[in-house]
């Protein structure tokens, strides 16, 4: 009994040891590893905190973005087949529609006139002055050509 508490203890002590020295070399491995790992700057950190905030945000509005195309789309296939808004107005309602809209037809005949009076003294100026007259018509301007 004595002769295995003796080589028990003698193996302890051998455990201890090498508990010891690899402890040591844990402990000098560790620092060293602590000392590779990168500092991270507070501006950094700031750029980081801001692009998770970035993808957050992207995350709503591509949600956004999805709605409104599907309200798109639902509206285009509804006019398409001849549906849409209808609107409930009186007969009051109507005719003054109708009469804004004859005015404003008449006010950009009125405009177009007007435009190809003043094309006619442009292009006088233009050829008493010598200048190039590859120049755009104001009529065709006028007609978003």
């Amino acid at each position: 009994v004595q002769k295995r508490m003796k080589a028990t203890n003698d193996k302890m002590k051998f455990v201890n040891s090498n508990m010891k020295l690899l402890s040591g070399r844990c402990a000098a491995v560790l620092s060293v590893a602590k000392d590779l790992t990168p500092d991270i700057t507070q501006a950094e950190q700031e750029y980081f905190k801001d692009i998770e905030r970035y993808d957050v945000n992207c995350g709503k509005w591509e949600e956004a973005l999805d709605n409104a195309k599907t309200q798109y789309t639902e509206l285009s296939n509804t006019v398409k087949n001849g549906g849409g808004p209808r609107l409930n107005l009186s007969s009051e309602q109507k005719n003054n529609c109708d009469t804004l809209l004859r005015g404003q037809g008449e006010l950009l005949r009125q405009v177009r006139n007007k435009v190809k009076s003043v094309q006619g003294t442009v292009d006088e100026m233009v050829i008493a002055n010598g200048l190039d007259d590859k120049r755009k018509p104001l009529v065709a301007i006028g007609d978003g050509n």
